[in-house]
C-alpha cells in the first residue's frame, strides 16, 4: 500500500469515527485545541530524546490531530483535507521560485529571506511581524521576531553586542535590592532578550536550550529525590546538596 493509499485509509478512517464514536463525533475545533498543542510537545520532546520510535509515533498523533481538524472543517463546509493538501502543496512551490523557477538562492539566509519577501507580498501584512502568534512562548517568540527584524535590516539585539549586553543587564539584575520591581522586570526582559541573540550568534536556540536543559534537571531532581526517600533522608536538605553536585553543572 502505498503512502497516498494509506493516507487515503485514516481519512475514510476519521470520516468513520465521526459518525460512530460517540466521544470522537463530539469534539470540535475547540474542545481538540489542548490535544494539538499537546501531541505537538511530545514529538518536540521525543525529538530532544533523540528517540525515534517515540518521534514516529508523535508524527502520527500530530497527523491525526490535522486530519481531525480537517474533518470537523469540512462537515462545516468550511474545507477538508484536500484543500489542506493543495493549500500547502501550492504554498511551497510558490515560495520556492529558486528551485521550481529561474529566480536564484545560492544560501539558505537567501533562501529565507525570498520566502519571507513573498510571504509578505502575498498577504499583503502593514508589518513584517504580523502573523507571529503572540501566545509563542517567549524565548521562541524573541527568536522568530529578531530572525523577521532582521530581515529589514534592522538589528534591535546585535549580536557582536550581545554578550556585553547580557553581562550589563545580569549586573543590573544582580545589585537589584527589590525596591524596584517594575526596573528589575524590564532587566530581566532585556537580558533573556541579550541571551537570545547571543544563542543566535553562536547557532544555537535559547528555547530549546532551555527546554533541554529543564528536562536533565527534571530528570537528575526525581533520581536525587528518589534516592532521599529510600535513605529516609529529609528532603530540606537535598537542595543545597544537589546544586553542589558537579553532575548538575552543564
Amino acid at each position: 500500500m502505498s503512502a497516498g493509499e494509506k493516507f487515503e485509509r485514516l481519512v475514510r478512517i476519521m470520516h468513520t469515527l465521526r459518525r460512530e464514536c460517540p466521544w470522537d463525533r463530539s469534539q470540535n475545533h475547540d474542545t481538540l485545541r489542548p490535544y494539538l498543542l499537546e501531541e505537538t510537545h511530545e514529538a518536540l520532546d521525543a525529538l530532544d530524546r533523540k528517540q525515534y520510535d517515540e518521534l514516529c509515533e508523535e508524527l502520527g498523533d500530530l497527523l491525526l490531530q490535522i486530519v481531525f481538524h480537517a474533518e470537523v472543517a469540512e462537515e462545516g463546509a468550511n474545507f477538508d483535507i484536500e484543500d489542506v493538501i493543495e493549500g500547502i502543496i501550492e504554498k511551497l512551490i510558490r515560495r520556492h521560485p529558486h528551485v521550481f523557477a529561474d529566480a536564484e538562492a545560492q544560501t539558505p539566509a537567501e533562501a529565507l529571506r525570498r520566502w519571507e519577501s513573498i510571504k509578505t507580498g502575498e498577504e499583503r501584512r502593514e508589518s513584517v511581524l504580523d502573523g507571529l502568534p503572540a501566545g509563542l512562548p517567549a524565548l521562541l517568540r524573541a527568536e522568530r521576531l529578531l530572525e523577521k527584524v532582521r530581515h529589514t535590516g534592522v538589528d534591535p539585539a546585535p549580536s557582536d553586542k550581545a554578550e556585553g549586553t547580557a553581562r550589563r543587564w545580569l549586573e543590573v539584575l544582580a545589585g537589584a535590592d527589590g525596591s524596584d520591581p517594575e526596573g528589575a522586570e524590564a532587566a530581566c526582559g532585556l537580558l533573556c532578550l541579550a541571551i537570545v541573540a547571543l544563542a543566535r550568534e553562536k547557532g544555537a536556540s535559547a528555547e530549546d536550550a532551555l527546554r533541554k536543559l529543564l528536562g536533565g534537571l527534571d530528570r537528575d531532581f526525581r533520581r536525587a529525590e528518589s534516592a532521599a526517600r529510600k535513605q529516609g533522608r529529609d528532603l530540606s536538605g537535598l537542595v543545597d546538596e544537589w546544586l553542589d553536585d558537579d553532575a548538575a553543572a552543564p
